[in-house]
């Protein structure tokens, strides 16, 4: 049965008290506003949520040119009494980065068309790039809009450190990227050449403050910030349960990590327990950080892929990338506060996780990126170059000191107290003091 709970709640919830019922098409309350956080359009509106109505679905997304619909599922708890009262509920649908013109979005419930909301995206004074598509001779091209008569370089980037200059070209023509397609992801921005208009400033350098496991059979930090020999990586449980293997992500070489989930990576003078300890993995990326590495496995719920602590059960401090205790990745900070703008606050904000990602362990490689900035507020957590999930208002988090940075694995308190190991291969695992996107 399909009725709309708005207008009929008082009769639905007679019978699914008596009967029970399910499917139920829900009501849309109001317009929908517009939301625009950097070049990314949200889209909010309010569903009408009554009785004993239960989540089933939400999503996906769906566009056919300037159209979008969306869909929300909902039922009906069967055989049980059901309370008679009804309440708004507010939901948040990423449409992307839109190009300026008029657009339509649809919600549906069940499939059940309920209500086509227009809205118009203007002009923006700031460059946006929106991606077009390839040619056939495998050309990649870029559409540039926003400011007229101002001459641009078109960059690409592997890894968001080091950036190639591709093309030049104005607002109007496609920019493209002409480079031969390789595996993995791939950025791009772009960079005033003529100074009509003032360049933005420029960011920071990036600094990596550690890496490990960019090829080499050791775990070796090759980044070169802290003396040799600081903050090598050692085996946190001492069982010798891991070994070098040629399975490496595409277009990349050498080896990379086999963790057998009986041990993980511990890195030396990471916890204050170390006697030459240091602070690099704490107050030196306190205000601002990336967290990067390949990945080809799943950790068990709620394990980590890298963490330091990052746990709600272990004195609420630290960070970690992990599994979200389902099937999504979650990037963790523990009471930064912030509001979620993309993905779901699971269970609650400090736990950021990508929703809209469930492929768990596939047996591929995917790259997964988390940046935090306490300045801007914004944390992200980027997959295979996409973002899928972020949260604005972040402020500072609690530091995990006692704990070692450790990657396959977590410290939990009171430091030098490992487990919840990861099963699979992990590969250049790179961290930053300073937020890469």
């Amino acid at each position: 049965m399909k009725v709309g709970s708005r207008l009929f709640g008082s009769m639905v919830l007679a019978l699914c008290a008596s009967i029970g019922c399910a499917d139920l098409v829900h009501a849309q309350e109001g317009p929908v506003n517009l939301v625009t956080t950097g070049n990314v359009t949200y889209a909010q509106y309010t569903w009408e949520w009554c009785g004993c109505d239960q989540l089933v679905g939400i999503g996906p997304v769906i566009r056919n040119g300037s159209n979008f619909s969306y869909d929300f599922d909902v039922a009906v708890e069967i055989g049980v009494p059901c309370p008679l009262l009804c309440g708004p509920v507010n939901n948040t649908v990423a449409l992307g980065t839109l190009a300026p013109g008029d657009y339509t979005l649809t919600t549906t419930s069940w499939k059940v068309p309920v209500a086509t909301n227009t809205f118009t995206v203007p002009t923006n004074s700031t460059p946006m790039l929106q991606p077009i598509g390839f040619d056939t001779n495998g050309s990649f091209n870029i559409q540039l809009t926003g400011v007229p008569n101002v001459s641009y370089v078109l960059q690409c980037s592997t890894n968001l450190v080091d950036w190639t200059s591709l093309s030049t070209n104005s607002v109007g023509s496609p920019l493209r990227d002409t480079s031969t397609v390789v595996p993995g992801p791939r950025y791009y921005r772009v960079e005033i050449v003529n100074l009509t208009i003032s360049p933005p400033t420029a960011p920071p350098p990036a600094v990596p403050v550690g890496e490990w496991l960019a090829g080499a059979p050791n775990f070796t930090d090759v980044s070169g910030y802290s003396p040799a020999g600081t903050h090598d990586g050692f085996d946190a449980a001492g069982t010798g349960g891991y070994w070098f293997t040629n399975d490496v992500p595409p277009g990349k070489s050498g080896v990379a990590l086999y963790l057998n989930s009986t041990t993980a990576i511990a890195i030396s003078n990471s916890s204050t327990l170390d006697a030459n300890y240091t602070n690099t993995f704490d107050d030196t990326i306190h205000n601002a950080m990336t967290v990067a590495f390949w990945a080809k496995g799943w950790p068990g719920s709620w394990n980590p892929f890298v963490s330091k602590n990052g746990y709600s059960s272990s004195s609420e401090s630290g960070w970690t990338i992990r599994n979200d205790g389902v099937m999504s990745p979650c990037f963790t900070m523990r009471s930064p506060g912030g509001t979620i703008q993309m993905g779901t606050a699971y269970p609650n904000s400090d736990d950021m996780a990508a929703t809209s990602l469930t492929y768990g362990n596939d047996g591929k490689w995917h790259y997964y990126v988390g940046t935090y900035n306490s300045q801007t507020g914004l944390r992200k957590l980027i997959v295979d170059g996409w973002l899928v999930a972020e949260e604005s208002g972040n402020g500072a988090y609690n530091l995990g000191p006692a704990e070692h940075l450790v990657i396959g694995g977590r410290d939990s308190p009171p430091g030098n107290s490992f487990g919840r190991y990861y099963l699979g291969l992990i590969y250049d695992v790179r961290i930053y003091n300073t937020a890469l996107y």
